[in-house]
């Protein structure tokens, strides 16, 4: 699985279609939610005996929604499942932006 495969699953949702973008969407460009922003984090690489044995990269999918969509988390969560990804969810609100942020954390192999 790539991160093109991420994007294509995320955009594939009607309710964020064209509201899916890598890291972030330029300030002049930010949509009214719901939206999605997706970024490699970090790696996430197998390692043993000095060596990497499977490459692999920690990627957040971040959706911010005004008020919290379930509906909506569902239809990621089941993209999520058919790519057969394992993954995380954290949520949070963010006061300042009033804006809710629920984190899907993956991990992408190479």
């Amino acid at each position: 699985m790539t991160l093109a495969d991420v994007y294509t699953a995320l955009n594939g949702i009607s309710d964020i279609t064209d509201k899916v973008r890598y890291r972030a969407f330029p300030p002049d460009q930010i949509p009214n939610p719901p939206y999605v922003c997706y970024l490699e984090t970090d790696s996430a690489n197998f390692v043993a005996d000095n060596k990497v044995y499977n490459a692999g990269d920690s990627v957040d999918i971040e959706l911010y929604t005004k008020l919290r969509d379930f509906t909506l988390e569902g239809k990621i969560e089941k993209a999520l499942n058919d790519l057969e990804v394992p993954w995380t969810r954290s949520s949070s609100y963010m006061i300042s932006e009033e804006i809710y942020e629920i984190i899907y954390s993956i991990t992408i192999r190479r």
